[in-house]
């Protein structure tokens, strides 16, 4: 770990949370800064990879897309019950 890597990821996660439309105050720095540090802490994967898994679940959950077009309505062509 050197001080490069830290950096890289605490500007990643606080870029991608910026982009997702999260405020950035300061409790978000914080979360980011505990979750780079849980990151360089552990050694079984990258922790870049890591970090990024943890910031996406940290983001609030996403509002239902609106849908497409009005509800389908089938019917028969008159050909009987449909």
């Amino acid at each position: 770990m050197n001080a490069r890597d830290s950096n890289v990821i605490l500007q990643r996660i606080l870029a991608y949370w910026q982009w997702s439309g999260m405020p950035m105050d300061r409790d978000t720095e914080l979360k980011a800064l505990a979750i780079s540090r849980q990151a360089l802490q552990q050694h079984q994967q990258p922790p870049l990879e890591v970090a990024l898994q943890a910031a996406r679940a940290a983001l609030p959950p996403a509002p239902p897309a609106p849908s497409a077009g009005p509800p389908l309505r089938r019917g028969s062509l008159r050909y009987g019950a449909y």
